[in-house]
């Protein structure tokens, strides 16, 4: 493979780093993934106050209209809260707000000033109704979304089927290290990939995604305590599941992003079956470091 045989195009977007990868020229498909978060940003955010997230979450209690993207990807994010039994939750937005991840990663100051607040479990998801015809979501009253990790999961896929259908032969799309691939790159069987919190380990992805869940990369110390960003929806605090990051190779970023979370929100014993059950190809890293394959995992694995 040359050096001029792939091309990349970094940004900014959906409080992550996005890059693109292709074989060919990569302004036109940066210019079009970056389209594509863009728009996904301004409706799914959170932090963003005119967002359908956002305006969802303040009428809770009452159907909000929002766009079909909102509909679509709230249904698919209920949808994997009932596939992992809850493991996985799209509405701990206000445990978020309550350990102090209230503004986006950029923003956020100073989080150490302020209290650990009790924290706010989670189950509201099963109380979500959706509405496509009506383009309309209804969140239990007192609800608050946070679509971030299935958001970007889902843009993701979106961004590596737009450029095959615009004929791109070979490519890449990563949002924060969770990615998916089409093609191989031009003189390669696959894609040499290094995995955040696995201590510097590459695997070789020849088709589909990877995602990591973890819990290093965003934490911070608040009234005292470490805090991290991967709720338990069960207590409404960060997790402490004797695991550290967990690594899932999917068909798709996006089911890969929620059976990462799930299995590091469940923990070793419970996180292992219920990846095995669903035939997940699955590293799990311990609290010490140690790594523990699962199913299909690559077993070559470099440090």
């Amino acid at each position: 493979m040359t050096a001029a045989a792939l091309e990349e195009a970094r940004f900014r977007s959906m409080g992550t780093d996005v890059r693109v990868v292709v074989a060919g020229d990569a302004g036109p498909a940066g210019a079009a993934v970056r389209g594509l978060f863009v728009h996904w940003e301004a409706t799914l955010s959170r932090f963003l106050p005119a967002s359908d997230v956002a305006r969802t979450s303040v009428g809770a209690g009452g159907f909000v209209r929002v766009s079909a993207l909102a509909v679509r990807v709230v249904a698919a994010a209920c949808a994997a809260a009932r596939e992992t039994a809850g493991l996985y939750d799209p509405c701990l937005g206000r445990a978020m707000r309550a350990i102090g991840y209230d503004r986006s990663w950029r923003e956020r100051g100073n989080w150490a000033d302020g209290p650990r607040d009790a924290g706010s479990p989670g189950g509201a998801w099963r109380g979500v109704e959706t509405d496509a015809g009506g383009r309309r979501i209804r969140l239990p009253a007192g609800a608050e979304l946070d679509l971030g990790g299935i958001a970007k999961g889902m843009a993701v896929d979106e961004a590596v089927a737009m450029l095959t259908q615009r004929g791109v032969r070979a490519c890449l799309v990563s949002a924060g290290g969770d990615l998916a691939v089409a093609g191989t790159p031009p003189g390669q069987d696959g894609w040499d990939l290094a995995l955040p919190d696995a201590a510097g380990l590459h695997i070789r992805l020849h088709e589909g995604a990877v995602a990591t869940s973890g819990t290093t990369r965003r934490a911070w110390t608040r009234g005292g305590a470490r805090v991290h960003h991967v709720i338990d929806p069960r207590t409404g605090m960060p997790t402490a599941s004797g695991l550290r990051g967990v690594s899932v190779i999917a068909a798709g970023c996006a089911h890969a992003e929620v059976a990462a979370t799930a299995a590091l929100v469940g923990g070793a014993r419970e996180g292992r079956r219920f990846l095995e059950r669903r035939g997940f190809a699955a590293l799990l890293v311990h609290d010490d470091g140690h790594r523990e394959p699962v199913g299909a995992w690559p077993r070559g694995a470099a440090a």
